[in-house]
């Protein structure tokens, strides 16, 4: 009887003693899964990363972020232009405001562009109110602090329905005596002031009607004048009249040969 005891007991460790193995097994096994677990996250943080929700992707690709404000909007409503790209902001004297000193808006020579531009501005300049497009934002203007200026050379006309919504004022050049020198030379001032000898002014002036009464074709007036000024502010003062005559041959005597 004891040794069947004996026996008993011996077999009994023998069994508890290659159980104790499976634990280590068990612990493996969890050790993989935690790990595996680790890995599946880092995965979907990466994809996360490179490839964006939905919403994301609209919020990148909203259509404000591509549009540009021209100067148009810029000129109707200033806050609202530099809401969209602040980047953008023009360039505007010191101490200005939007609210208190409003804004020029020049549409200079309107006659030079495609036929049907003119047309088309009829409702904005009528309205002071233009629709963004992609994002259907009404844009207006305000009549007290937006003044639009437009200019033509009139080398095509203008419809009479854009005319008509205009007040117009003709700019003449003088054409007697020392009236016409005059007006040169106080829009001249108005451009350079000092930067030019007054003398020179004023024989800029004496050679343009000199080579109008000459040409027939191309004939030189206020733009080539400040184009000749212009020219010389970049020469010293004592040097300006010396250099003047050589100088206004090239600005005045369009498609002639030179000397």
């Amino acid at each position: 009887a004891i040794s069947r005891l004996g026996e008993a007991q011996s077999l009994a460790y023998r069994r508890t003693a290659s159980a104790a193995p499976a634990e280590p097994a068990e612990t493996a096994e969890t050790a993989e899964t935690a790990e595996t677990e680790k890995t599946e996250k880092t995965e979907k943080a990466a994809q996360a990363d490179c490839c964006p929700d939905s919403r994301t992707v609209d919020k990148i690709l909203a259509h404000e972020n591509f549009i540009q404000p021209g100067p148009f909007w810029w000129a109707f409503a200033w806050d609202t232009a530099k809401k969209i790209q602040p980047a953008a902001t023009p360039p505007f004297p010191s101490g200005w405001s939007f609210e208190d000193d409003g804004v020029v808006l020049l549409l200079d020579e309107l006659d030079k562009a495609e036929p049907d531009l003119p047309n088309g501005l009829l409702q904005t300049l009528g309205d002071l109110r233009f629709t963004v497009p992609y994002i259907n934002k009404v844009i207006t203007g305000d009549a007290q602090r937006l003044l639009i200026i437009i200019t033509t050379n009139e080398e095509r006309e203008l419809p009479p329905a854009l005319v008509r919504r205009c007040m117009s004022h003709t700019l003449k050049m003088a054409k007697d005596g020392d009236d016409r020198l005059d007006w040169l030379i106080k829009r001249g001032k108005l451009h350079f002031g000092d930067d030019i000898d007054k003398q020179v002014y004023k024989k800029a002036a004496e050679l343009l009607w000199q080579d109008r009464q000459e040409e027939e074709r191309n004939r030189p007036g206020l733009a080539e004048y400040l184009d000749l000024l212009r020219v010389l502010t970049s020469i010293d003062r004592s040097e300006q009249h010396n250099r003047l005559t050589e100088i206004s041959g090239f600005a005045y005597n369009k498609g002639k040969e030179q000397p």
